[in-house]
């Protein structure tokens, strides 16, 4: 980096000679500006914004004291090199009690000179940079530590396991919130998720974390909006939320306040996330040092409920918003990598969702959630990531849902999807060559493709083609066109959306009767007893 640097004098000449002096890019320094008095060099700095200035202490006007005291208060970072033909004094001692980082003297002034006042400047700047750096990075990960450290505080202090309560107690309150007032006021609530354990047991250790930490942090976000807290995720499906109006006295502005929070939450859980939860309060509270007798308190009222909502059982589940038939046609669509047929179903299951405004955005959250675990789903049995799908997920949740907008995005999704389980079948143990073939045949099987086509496409000969593919797959290329749309008409007749003499020419075959015959030959059935032995 080169440090920028102005210098201050009213003789022309004593600044010309200044800049001819040295070279001062091999010194890591660059001359940004000049000016002929204080005044100038005033102005100039708050356009400028220099590392370093050289200031005359002897000016009419402005002299090098006043402007050296102006630069500290207002520059405060700028660093100063005073520059005289007087060897006075009282110049020196101004000039240094202003924070000036040396004097030099002009009928001593050489390049020698300069240039160690210069290496004691740019070593003082590097340092101070170094040391803004360190900082940054420190508050970066300050903020990234600070709410999961403060989430443990306020475990410890709910759960009254802290060998020092009174400590963990006092930098919690410090952390979430602040210095505060000895009368400020707080109040703790549970949530506890319905359905938990049928929901958990639907993911993988990774997605139930990251489901977790988009719950605590929606909490987080709507408790925030006017005042301040913590949540933390306690078991099975447990939140425990703490708040604070700040310094406000008013009991009954904070229980009207805890209520809008969990009237808020309570609806944002259901339509984002499609969960129901119960809501368990405490009376407010005037410290957080035993705020674990209150913990207790609340647990005791969610025992003592008489299991009916919490449960659940009896009550009348969400209609799901994708069907049995559209779930089969999102698998089939992946299983050929036909990103458009997919992105056909999502429009299908948006065009379905009722049409007035109340019922329409809760119908539109749950069937981006049923599509995005559907997505989830097909990648995991792949083998392939599903995390960005969950990250889709909780972008798109935090959001208004637009049924337009949540088509595209989640086509969008199952086109990506599509990528990347062609990648993961490209990199599955074949050569680049084979893969590529496979892949080919599933994009174009319905129109038909053909040895000759295909190793045209991939630029090398049909015989070469021929010899890799029966090496690696032990059947010829024909061959596994032939098996790979019987498999995909086998699918069609399972997922019931067409009828079987429909099928044939969605499979790419150009005779009903031929493909009776290849489907009875592969299969031992036709396709009639099959579709009736699916039925059964």
């Amino acid at each position: 980096m080169r440090w920028t640097v102005m210098t201050v004098d009213d003789e022309l000449l004593v600044r010309n000679h200044l800049r001819s002096l040295i070279r001062w890019e091999q010194h890591g320094f660059a001359l940004c500006d000049e000016a002929g008095d204080g005044t100038e060099a005033m102005r100039i700095m708050e356009e400028q914004r220099p590392h370093l200035v050289i200031v005359d202490m002897n000016m009419p006007g402005i002299d090098g004291v006043e402007l050296i005291e102006h630069i500290s208060v207002h520059h405060a970072s700028t660093k100063v090199i005073a520059l005289s033909s007087y060897d006075s004094f009282d110049y020196v001692r101004g000039s240094l009690r202003f924070g000036a980082v040396d004097y030099l003297l002009k009928h001593r002034l050489n390049a020698e000179a300069l240039t160690a006042v210069l290496n004691k400047v740019r070593s003082m700047l590097e340092a101070e940079a170094r040391h803004r750096r360190q900082l940054a990075k420190e508050h970066k990960q300050w903020e990234t530590a600070s709410p999961a450290l403060a989430q443990n505080y306020m475990r410890e202090l709910l759960l009254g396991i802290s060998p020092d309560l009174r400590t963990v107690s006092e930098h919690f309150h410090e952390m979430v919130f602040g210095s505060g007032s000895d009368k400020q006021r707080f109040m703790l609530f549970i949530v506890q998720c319905f359905n938990y354990e049928l929901i958990s047991a639907r993911m993988t250790e990774q997605e139930l974390s990251l489901f977790i930490r988009s719950i605590t942090d929606f909490c987080q976000q709507i408790i925030g909006e006017s005042g301040t807290g913590c949540t933390v995720y306690m078991e099975r499906g447990k939140f425990a939320v703490l708040l604070s109006l700040h310094d406000e006295r008013s009991e009954h502005k904070l229980l009207q306040y805890a209520s809008s929070c969990i009237s808020r939450l309570e609806k944002s859980m259901e339509l984002y996330f499609n969960l129901s939860a119960v809501f368990v309060q405490s009376p407010v509270l005037h410290e957080i040092g035993r705020i674990s007798g209150t913990y207790r308190e609340l647990l005791r009222k969610l025992e003592s409920w008489d299991g009916e909502d919490l449960n659940r059982d009896d009550a009348a589940p969400a209609v799901p918003c994708v069907s049995i038939r559209q779930e089969k046609e999102l698998l089939s669509a992946m299983d050929s990598l036909q990103a458009g047929e997919a992105a056909s179903v999502v429009r299908d299951v948006f065009a379905c969702l009722p049409a007035d405004a109340g019922r329409a955005a809760s119908a539109g959250v749950r069937a981006v959630t049923e599509l995005l675990q559907i997505a989830a789903k097909i990648a995991k049995k792949a083998g392939a990531a599903a995390d960005w799908i969950f990250l889709e997920m909780a972008a798109l949740q935090k959001q208004p849902i637009n049924a337009n907008r949540a088509s595209e995005a989640v086509s969008a999704v199952y086109g990506r999807l599509a990528g990347e389980l062609r990648k993961a079948r490209t990199d599955a143990g074949h050569s680049r060559y084979v893969g590529q073939a496979l892949e080919l045949v599933r994009l174009h099987y319905q129109a038909g493709l053909t040895l000759e086509e295909t190793a045209e496409r991939l630029g090398i000969t049909a015989a070469y083609l021929s010899r890799l593919f029966k090496e690696e797959m032990g059947r010829t290329f024909t061959e596994h066109m032939t098996e790979y749309r019987i498999e995909r008409s086998r699918q069609l007749i399972r997922e019931g959306a067409c009828t079987v003499k429909e099928i044939y020419s969605k499979v790419g075959f150009n005779s009903y009767s031929y493909f009776i015959k290849v489907f009875k030959d592969a299969t031992g059935e036709t396709p009639y007893n099959y579709a009736k032995r699916m039925r059964i």
